[in-house]
């Protein structure tokens, strides 16, 4: 019996021994964990303590920005304020001895754009205005930008002119005109045209306009002037609508284009639109011209900022159309690196008294080479130059600039044959930079035989002229140039009349006969 209970006590104890180690194995375990969890919550709170120091610095960098941009404004409101105030003088005195220029007055007290959320959520501009022009007794026009995306949602719903007595409106018939082309920006031109019930003689009043359920008031007359019908000879003879302006542009190739179609073509007014601020020596030199009511610079920064194609240049173009509407017998739109070249015996007055009756005529394009220069002094703009920096670049490729073979290269039209435009702003209602629309047919596209326009690229560039280029991709190899002096003669014909007092060379004789 002791045996037995030695080797009973001596089984129990073995068992006990098993347990014991199993429940000391546990307690380990559980000790384990709660050190684990101990390190994961302490780790888990540094990261969050790091988190939210991260937080405070971005809002702090934040808060900085909102400040920096605060005031970027506020100086740009300033600037614009400025050059409106200084656009507003230059354009009385352009308006001095006729007709003053078309207005733009915007009510302030009523702002012409509000915001929309578009289809992906982003917030865009139903429409934002650039400026209003009467177009005659019974029409007014609005032009500016609209989202793309928003174009199927924008409803046109009405318009009303409000006479300045308060109690006399009439009604009118709202359209919009959207540029068709050009798809992958966000905002595109719109047009907005009110047509009144009636004619309205006086000019005292405001319009109102309601789109998409809101209230625009895009367009008010003091009252004071009596609405011009367009009878009698206008301001000017020949206008030139200018694209977007940038800060980059050579100083002297600006002035030098202004001389160059004021003296080869006749040009008698130029409207530049001021895309990025014009610098302070640009603005001393182009203020006689200002001063003399040649020159109109309109203020395009704010309009430029959007996503539009181009910098917004259809705005600009439809801008300057009905701005020179009452202005001008002809308008011309081109670039401020293509020359006008008139070749001997061709005359720009006698081709616009051929085509008077025409809503427009479309001109070819010559590419000609900026870099490849006959000898000369090394500052091709230097004030010892006595010559035009044209006159100098007379090579040339050989075959007029045409994208489709099958068309004759000397008439190829649109886009394909990169046309520019001579326009009667009273016959047109739309333009695209190639071509016209309302109307698309019904004027005539010239031979490059007869008169062209010579495309002198990057003529406009800082340190462009008779420089190496910088996209040699677009150079012409040797063998597709040829000579010609066509542009580099109209300039030297236009320069000698100049020094004899006359202000264009269509007023002196050709040079075979003096």
């Amino acid at each position: 019996l002791k045996h037995v209970a030695r080797v009973a006590a001596a089984d129990v104890a073995e068992v006990v021994r098993e347990e014991a180690g199993r429940l000391g194995g546990q307690v380990e375990a559980v000790q384990a964990l709660q050190r684990a969890s101990a390190e994961a919550q302490g780790d888990r709170g540094a990261a969050l303590e790091g988190r939210a120091r991260e937080a405070e610095e971005r809002a702090a960098q934040l808060n900085d920005t909102v400040g920096r941009l605060t005031a970027q404004l506020r100086q740009q409101a300033d600037t614009i304020a400025a050059l409106k105030a200084a656009e507003q003088a230059s354009a009385a005195a352009a308006g001095k001895g006729g007709r003053p220029l078309a207005r733009t007055v915007v009510d302030e007290d009523h702002p012409s754009r509000w915001r929309q959320q578009s289809f992906h959520r982003a917030g865009a501009y139903g429409f934002i205005q650039y400026s209003a022009y009467r177009l005659s007794a019974s029409r007014m026009a609005v032009v500016g930008l609209g989202a793309l995306g928003l174009r199927a949602k924008r409803r046109v719903e009405g318009c009303w002119w409000h006479r300045l007595d308060g109690r006399t409106v009439i009604a009118g018939k709202l359209t919009q005109m959207v540029m068709e082309e050009h798809h992958n920006y966000l905002y595109e031109l719109v047009v907005l045209q009110c047509e009144l019930e009636e004619e309205v003689e006086e000019t005292g009043g405001h319009l109102r306009i309601f789109l998409d359920r809101q209230v625009l008031y895009p367009y008010r007359e003091d009252g004071k002037e009596k609405v011009e019908r367009g009878d009698g000879p206008l301001p000017f003879r020949f206008a030139f609508c200018g694209p977007p302006m940038h800060a980059e542009m050579e100083q002297r190739s600006v002035l030098q284009f202004v001389d160059y179609h004021r003296l080869a073509a006749g040009y008698d007014h130029f409207v530049l639109y001021d895309a990025t601020g014009v610098p302070p020596a640009l603005t001393a030199a182009l203020q006689p011209l200002l001063d003399a009511g040649l020159l109109t610079v309109a203020d395009f920064r704010e309009a430029y900022q959007y996503d539009s194609w181009y910098f917004a240049q259809a705005v600009a173009m439809h801008d300057c159309l009905y701005r020179m509407r009452q202005q001008a017998d002809w308008v011309a739109f081109h670039d401020l690196d293509e020359y006008l070249a008139v070749p001997p015996p061709a005359s720009v007055p006698a081709l616009l008294e051929r085509f008077a009756s025409l809503p427009y005529i479309t001109l070819g394009m010559h590419v000609f080479s900026a870099h490849l220069c006959e000898e000369g002094p090394e500052d091709v703009w230097g004030a010892e130059e006595k010559r035009f920096a044209v006159e100098r670049m007379v090579q040339r490729r050989k075959q007029p600039y045409c994208l489709r073979g099958e068309d004759d290269p000397k008439v190829c039209v649109d886009y394909y044959g990169h046309r520019k435009m001579f326009l009667n702003p009273r016959k047109v209602e739309a333009v695209y930079v190639h071509r016209t629309d309302k109307p698309a047919t019904g004027g005539v596209d010239l031979s490059v035989d007869e008169m062209y326009f010579a495309h002198v690229r990057s003529l406009t560039g800082k340190g462009a002229a008779c420089r190496p280029p910088v996209d040699k991709e677009n150079e012409a190899s040797p063998e597709e140039l040829e000579r010609c002096t066509t542009v580099a003669d109209t300039a030297a014909r236009a320069r000698e009349c100049a020094q004899e007092g006359f202000s264009n060379q269509f007023l002196c004789k050709p040079r075979a006969t003096r």
